[in-house]
């Protein structure tokens, strides 16, 4: 009789076994998804405040590019950047440089901006005066003519006063300044003075005098 019974009520308390198991699996679930849906709410919130926090931050200014005359690099000069034009400070510290009893004044460009500049946006250039280039080390420096009105002596000297060469350069005429050809040194130098054309008296390997 109890073994009949058993075999009747097996059956029902298994079904209601799985049943509830199944409901504790079906509500587990549930419970996991409501607490998705709030991260992913809280998530998308944090996102959208980073984004308009982003949006109202004022963004600095992006410096202008500093213009590099010179070169240590031994390959040929590619990529040259644009030139602001840079205006010339009131008080220009001046010296002089002589070599063959001939001695020419010149402006003295010893920093980054004086030395970009150089005689740029100059209509003329007084007979007997020039730009005196001084740099931190020596170095070979390439030279270029954009925006320069005349035709040059560049000579290049080293660091013991003795010239390492000479060009004569014509104004670039070319409408894209990258264009204009870029002038180098066969040796490593110091100073580098600019002159009217065709008024530098020296050779290479002969010493001058800087009064500074």
């Amino acid at each position: 009789m109890i073994l009949r019974i058993f075999r009747f009520l097996f059956p029902i308390i298994f079904l209601l076994g799985v049943g509830f198991l199944a409901y504790r699996m079906w509500q587990t679930y549930s419970e996991r998804s409501v607490i998705n849906n709030k991260l992913t709410q809280e998530e998308t919130a944090s996102s959208t405040e980073t984004v308009e926090l982003l949006k109202n931050t004022v963004q600095p200014e992006n410096p202008v590019p500093k213009v590099k005359v010179t070169s240590d690099k031994k390959s040929n000069n590619t990529g040259k950047p644009s030139i602001p034009k840079v205006v010339e400070g009131k008080n220009i510290q001046k010296s002089t440089v002589s070599i063959n009893n001939k001695t020419f004044t010149v402006e003295v460009a010893s920093t980054e901006k004086t030395r970009t500049n150089g005689l740029m946006y100059r209509k003329t250039l007084p007979k007997d005066h020039g730009m005196l280039f001084v740099f931190d080390r020596s170095a070979v420096y390439d030279f270029w003519m954009p925006n320069v009105s005349f035709s040059l002596d560049i000579v290049w000297i080293s660091e013991d006063l003795k010239i390492v060469d000479i060009k004569t350069v014509p104004p670039c005429e070319e409408k894209i300044i990258q264009n204009c050809p870029a002038y180098r040194p066969d040796g490593r130098a110091k100073y580098v003075l600019e002159v009217k054309a065709n008024t530098f008296p020296g050779v290479i390997g002969e010493a001058l005098i800087i009064n500074r």
